[in-house]
């Protein structure tokens, strides 16, 4: 999903029957799930509650919000203001007609950065409460999370979640739950 807003997933998957997007940003947010991570952490001894959990994970994104801020700015900007390349009649000129829609495309970018940046800043401030944990970075999230546990490095980490995935199907997290579904579908057609 990455960065994807809610109706740019719609769009896509109207457009393309039995698309798997994730729910959140990436595989790994699935893996962050509050009650996942809560059942992990008491097979390994460590017994915690979901509020504790999900403020943990909340400080994590918090701490990601401005990279988060800036990713959103630049996939603006990108969408905003595609390449224009001129036709070329060889691969040299190919090449200069590639720098000159850079140039261009950037230019308009640099134009632009303050309204963009205000407008994204804007929209994000008031859909974090609602949206932090489908866009936090769950790669690096898992990471940082794990420094809470007892578990030494990620590797371990994440194979005592993928047990718990495995042992209690009753905490699978509904975009691992959808994707499970998906492929039974596509399984028996």
């Amino acid at each position: 999903r990455d960065l994807l807003s809610d109706d740019e997933v719609s769009a896509l998957q109207e457009h393309i029957p039995r698309l798997f997007i994730w729910p959140n940003r990436t595989l790994e947010n699935e893996l962050l799930s509050p009650q996942v991570l809560v059942r992990t952490l008491d097979r390994a001894g460590s017994v915690t509650n979901e509020v504790t959990v999900t403020n943990w994970l909340r400080s994590i994104a918090d701490g990601h919000y401005s990279q988060i801020e800036a990713d959103l700015v630049g996939r603006e900007l990108r969408k905003r203001n595609e390449h224009q390349l001129r036709a070329s009649s060889n691969e040299m000129d190919r090449e200069k007609a590639y720098l000159e829609a850079v140039a261009a495309t950037t230019a308009t970018k640099l134009q632009t950065f303050d309204a963009v940046k205000e407008s994204v800043s804007s929209e994000l401030g008031n859909r974090w409460d609602r949206d932090w944990f489908k866009l936090m970075d769950g790669k690096r999230a898992l990471g940082e999370f794990r420094r809470n546990t007892p578990f030494t490095n990620i590797s371990a980490f994440v194979s005592a979640i993928t047990h718990t995935l495995r042992d209690e199907a009753d905490v699978l997290p509904p975009g691992l739950t959808s994707l499970k579904e998906l492929i039974a579908e596509v399984a028996s057609s």
